[in-house]
């Protein structure tokens, strides 16, 4: 599978879909700075945090290298740890 490819459509679909995002959204640069993307306004975009983990995944997938999986890792981590506090605070204050 040719995941540059699906990595370019999926940052120009939620590009085009950016303006009608509402609730709570995650600046992602689309080049992460580790391999030479920038803090420019082209270079960020907003995501959901759904679509924020699956850019980072499917980066990944196209460049193969140690720091890109890392970011997803520390991105999983962060997600799970979430729902465990989220689930925690129900249980607790219902």
């Amino acid at each position: 599978m040719d995941y540059a490819r699906v990595y370019r459509e999926f940052i120009a679909d939620r590009r085009r879909l950016e303006p009608s995002i509402s609730g709570y959204t995650e600046r992602h640069h689309i080049v992460p700075r580790g391999h030479g993307g920038s803090d420019a306004a082209e270079n960020l975009i907003s995501l959901t945090p759904e679509d924020h983990f699956f850019a980072h995944l499917v980066w990944a997938k196209a460049v193969d290298t140690f720091e890109a999986w890392a970011a997803v890792m520390v991105m999983h981590e962060r997600d799970r740890r979430s729902d465990i506090f989220k689930r925690r605070s129900r249980e607790r204050y219902g």
